[in-house]
């Protein structure tokens, strides 16, 4: 067996060992309905004592995944 790491979650077609591993012979995965990405981007409003407004990002993206499979 190859020793990496699969980028392709399992499907009716993708079949994966208990190990994570691509084989013929795995369990095959539910077919997916839909994928939804979104992205989103933290940021920090601060207010300073002379009254100014500041915004900026504190952190890098963060990314949201909602997978629906089918039954």
């Amino acid at each position: 067996m190859p020793n990496k790491f699969l980028d392709t979650l399992p499907s009716p077609v993708f079949k994966i060992t208990d190990a994570g591993f691509e084989d013929a012979s795995g369990v095959a995965g539910l077919d997916f309905l839909t994928i939804k990405m979104s992205e989103s981007s933290p940021t920090e409003s601060v207010r300073t004592i002379s009254g100014k407004f500041i915004n900026r990002g504190s952190k890098g993206p963060r990314w949201l995944i909602d997978l629906t499979y089918t039954l």
